[in-house]
């Protein structure tokens, strides 16, 4: 047996009308999209059931229609503005992400270009313990131009440092 079997008036209409629209003002304070479609299809089922579709009759489905519209867009508006907001987060976020990656990559690049100098700066030093090398094979000390070798040798394996330690962090 369903609620409308045992409607069988205009006034049992009107009461069973004036209940629905009470509910339907409860449904639309709620939070609840299931109360709220429930509503909605109860006050179409009401449209449908009501009978004879007499003018009076006819006024109350209308007025059942605009309850159930309302009440329906009420809920579309609520879920757009929900669904507003959380796009509006989601720009937000994507924004900091990409502010975030972009001073990450300022830093990467700081970072190169300092490793990029220390090699630079091996290479100058070693550029100079060259020269002292050339000066050292002129002179006929054999002890300056043992230090001047060792010299070379350690700038030379500076630069190699430098060049695989830049190479291993890239």
């Amino acid at each position: 047996m369903s609620e409308w079997d045992n409607i069988n008036s205009l006034e049992g209409w009107q009461n069973k009308l004036e209940s629905l629209l009470t509910e339907s003002e409860a449904a639309a304070r709620s939070d609840d999209i299931d109360e709220r479609l429930q509503m909605n299809r109860r006050l179409t089922e009401f449209i449908l059931h009501s009978h004879p579709n007499t003018p009076e009759i006819l006024r109350l489905d209308r007025i059942a229609e605009q309850a159930r519209s309302g009440l329906m867009r009420a809920t579309i508006e609520e879920r757009l503005a929900e669904l507003a907001a959380r796009t509006g987060e989601l720009a937000r976020l994507n924004k900091q992400l990409r502010m975030e990656a972009e001073a990450n990559e300022a830093i990467a690049s700081s970072i190169r270009l300092e490793k990029a100098t220390r090699v630079v700066k091996s290479i100058t030093e070693t550029i100079k313990d060259l020269h002292s090398f050339a000066d050292a094979l002129d002179s006929e000390d054999d002890e300056d131009l043992k230090k001047s070798m060792e010299r070379l040798v350690a700038s030379l394996q500076r630069i190699r440092n430098e060049v695989e330690n830049r190479s291993s962090t890239e």
